[in-house]
This record gives C-alpha cells, sequence and structure tokens, in this order.
C-alpha cells in the first residue's frame, strides 16, 4: 500500500539477550507465514536508549521520502 512500516520491539532491556532473539526468531517466522518480505525492525528500550537514534533516522528518512522536510 505505500505506507511504511516498522517493528519496533520495545523494553529489550527486560530481556535477556538469548531470550529476546529466539523471540525476535519466532516473531519473524510467524510473520512470514503470510508476509512475503519483513519491514525494518529495531529493538529498542528506553532505559539504555538502545535504538533510539535508529528509529529516529528510520522515520527522518520515511519523512524526506514523503517530502516532507522536518
Amino acid at each position: 500500500s505505500g505506507i511504511p512500516l516498522a517493528r519496533i520491539f520495545t523494553k529489550t532491556d527486560k530481556v535477556r539477550s538469548n531470550m529476546l532473539s529466539k523471540n525476535l526468531i519466532v516473531h519473524d517466522k510467524f510473520m512470514l507465514e503470510t508476509w512475503d518480505s519483513l519491514p525494518p525492525s529495531f529493538i529498542s528500550s528506553s532505559l539504555t536508549k538502545i535504538g533510539r537514534t535508529e528509529i529516529l533516522n528510520y522515520i527522518e528518512e520515511t519523512l524526506i521520502f514523503f517530502n516532507k522536510p522536518l
């Protein structure tokens, strides 16, 4: 449909990294049952600030794509 979509996994500081990896794999497999390809994914935590820059960059790129300057 041309509408930008991204998956953002939040509160990742509350889960051990091996469990997070397993959960992401399960989520990917589940989505690929009905999707041809996966949208961009971001892992984030407001506590550790992980993913913040990547998410903001994605939003900026999306706005530029639609010719809407910040």
